[in-house]
């Protein structure tokens, strides 16, 4: 074990005062810069033989697409069809309707493009459910908070002053308001 400042068998104690920056003196390490550098690996170089001998690579890269679903494909096509299982070269995708399933095998080939660079060389597709994730997607883009206006207010006011009572007073305003607001209905 190397510590700073301390010499070692072989080296010299003025070791970081000059920059070397091929040599390998003690235990395969560099010297760059005046630092010791031991030649440290990427993760993936260590973690890909890991995987592989556990025999999880297809979930792994499953996974991935999973994560990249909404990069790899535009709106109609993310919405109305999901990664579901991953078997060597082979997706698995559902989809959420007949209609949906009969389109998609018209695009088989273009699907299969943009999945190539995960290794996917055939689709499969079946009936089945779609991740609720693009379901609140499209709910969410639905949902925006419209306000009233002035002359929506006071026609809500006149309409509810004529009735007598007062909890159905409130549930006709409350009624009144939310058709104005989802855009169902219009003055």
């Amino acid at each position: 074990m190397y510590v700073p400042g301390v010499s070692a068998p072989g080296r010299s104690k003025r070791l970081f005062s000059e920059p070397r920056t091929t040599s390998l003196p003690y235990n395969n390490a560099l010297v760059r810069g005046g630092v010791w550098w031991c030649g440290v690996k990427r993760a993936d170089s260590l973690l890909l033989p890991i995987i592989n001998e556990l025999g999880i690579n297809d979930g792994v890269r499953l996974a991935e697409i999973k994560k990249n679903w909404y990069n790899l494909f535009s709106k109609p096509l993310s919405y109305h069809m999901a990664p579901s299982m991953l078997s060597k070269d082979e997706i698995l995708l559902n989809v959420d309707s007949p209609v949906w399933l009969q389109e998609l095998n018209f695009c088989k080939e273009d699907i299969i493009k943009k999945m190539s660079s995960y290794g996917i060389r055939a689709v499969r597709f079946r009936l089945g459910r779609v991740s609720i994730k693009a379901n609140l997607r499209i709910k969410s883009q639905k949902s925006k908070v419209k306000l009233l206006t002035p002359e929506e207010l006071s026609y809500i006011k006149e309409t509810v002053s004529q009735i007598s009572g007062e909890t159905l007073r409130e549930t006709v305003r409350r009624t009144i308001e939310k058709a104005l607001i989802s855009g169902r209905t219009r003055l």
